[in-house]
């Protein structure tokens, strides 16, 4: 697959993901009528379920021939995710551009495997052509002299940048609604920076919309907990992040109570 369409396979990914775990729905073309009712009702936005079931054939499923997404689409899928528009999701989810202005060259390698793996594994080196002085007019006062300063420079150089720019993002934090990958040296004090689990950080997610579950959608699937008379459901089980209780499974009575 072309790697700069991995990250529009993820975003469809992540939005069918979330459909799928906040609704009832058992066929694909349910999941995204869900997705098109939320996109109405929340963000005042009309995007057709075909459209975005066409879009999930094409790209994810690989039935179809793939057709450009417009970027009125790819926006209103990442508002359904929290974000503020494509760009928002893509620098949040470990997504570079591949060229930046000022001369300076991003290389990405990864395994290509999907998105996700993509957004794990990615390694960003970063070449900076800046120069601070005149070379010539060292080399034409003393040509053995110069050479060999300039060669100094040059390895310095070089090498500071590699170890600068050469980063691996395989830590996570949690946001209070979802993990987001990050690096190990994480300064940020908001973010409580641990080791990557893929599990997690792809499956686990605090459900945001709990009118949406009941019996049918809820039951073996979702899981919950409750600290000081407030109750919050997750995607999967585990421990709350905000609050470190250990989640339980959502019974009936915990739905008809706290989920309505």
């Amino acid at each position: 697959m072309n790697q700069e369409l991995l990250p529009e396979k993820k975003l469809l990914e992540d939005v069918y993901l979330k459909a799928k775990n906040l609704d009832r729905a058992t066929s694909d073309s349910g999941v995204f009528k869900d997705v098109s009712t939320d996109l109405i009702n929340t963000h005042k936005i009309n995007l057709s379920y075909k459209t975005m079931l066409g879009y999930y054939e094409s790209l994810v499923l690989e039935k179809k021939e793939y057709k450009s997404i417009k970027k009125s689409s790819l926006d209103a899928l990442s508002k359904y995710l929290g974000y503020q528009d494509y760009v928002h999701y893509k620098e949040k989810n470990g997504f570079f551009s591949e060229q930046s202005s000022n001369n300076d060259i991003s290389v990405r390698i990864g395994n290509g495997i999907d998105a996700f793996t993509e957004s794990i594994n990615s390694i960003i080196i970063k070449i900076t052509h800046a120069p601070t002085f005149k070379f010539s007019e060292m080399l034409n006062k003393n040509n053995a002299m110069g050479f060999g300063v300039f060669g100094l420079f040059l390895t310095a150089g070089s090498f500071a940048h590699f170890n600068g720019y050469l980063q691996k993002k395989d830590h996570m934090y949690w946001n209070g609604v979802e993990y987001r990958l990050t690096f190990k040296t994480d300064l940020n004090p908001k973010h409580t920076v641990i080791p990557l689990d893929t599990v997690k950080f792809k499956y686990f997610r605090k459900i945001t919309r709990p009118d949406t579950l009941d019996i049918v959608n809820g039951l073996n699937n979702v899981w919950y907990s409750k600290h000081q008379n407030k109750v919050e459901f997750f995607t999967m089980d585990g421990v709350n992040p905000d609050n470190h209780k250990a989640l339980k499974p959502v019974t009936e009575r915990i739905i008809q109570i706290h989920a309505n």
